[in-house]
């Protein structure tokens, strides 16, 4: 029971740097999804998709926010239902891997999401899991992420951002990458 507990703390620090590495740093790279154009103002969403063996044994976070124009934090909802909000963190998260469809008040600039994904007990993927990430403004696609956490790995940390066209971030087994 430690070791889960001990494994989810890590998992969960990993996702809050990853989520740290996409909104403080940046992907101004011309030729990237969005060309790091102008933030446009209205409904932020962030579609998810998980395919590869995972189950219920697996440990997970998945956590979103939204951001209003002045920095201050806008419901979150999942097919037109208003999510519960953690009040401390702002935040929407769960543990239940599944896919997801998580959207904003219309008012955003930005949806950030924040998803680890770990094998059981420290031990390893026995086949690639693939999590595809779409954000979307006002219901056009702006961005566009496929992420592998490869077989024989045992962890990844992903943060996705629609801000200025989309933003990501990632780590496999606790090594950062862009």
């Amino acid at each position: 029971m430690k070791k889960n507990i001990s494994t989810k703390m890590m998992l969960a620090m990993m996702a809050v740097i990853c989520m740290c590495v996409t909104a403080c740093g940046g992907n101004d790279d011309e030729d990237s999804p969005g060309g790091g154009g102008s933030t446009t103002v209205g409904v932020h969403r962030i579609d998810v998709q998980i395919d590869g063996k995972t189950n219920s044994n697996w440990v997970s976070a998945f956590t979103f926010y939204g951001l209003k124009p002045d920095g201050t934090f806008t419901g979150l909802y999942e097919n037109g239902k208003a999510l519960p909000i953690d009040p401390q963190f702002n935040t929407w998260s769960t543990e239940e891997i599944r896919d997801f469809s998580i959207g904003t008040d219309k008012n955003a600039v930005a949806i950030v999401g924040g998803i680890v994904l770990g094998a059981p007990g420290g031990s390893k993927a026995t086949e690639d899991v693939i999590i595809t990430m779409v954000g979307y403004v006002n219901n056009n696609r702006v961005y566009t992420r496929v992420f592998t956490l490869p077989a024989g790995k045992s962890a990844i940390g992903i943060s996705f951002s629609t801000d200025e066209g989309g933003k990501s971030g990632y780590s496999i087994d606790g090594n950062v990458t862009q």
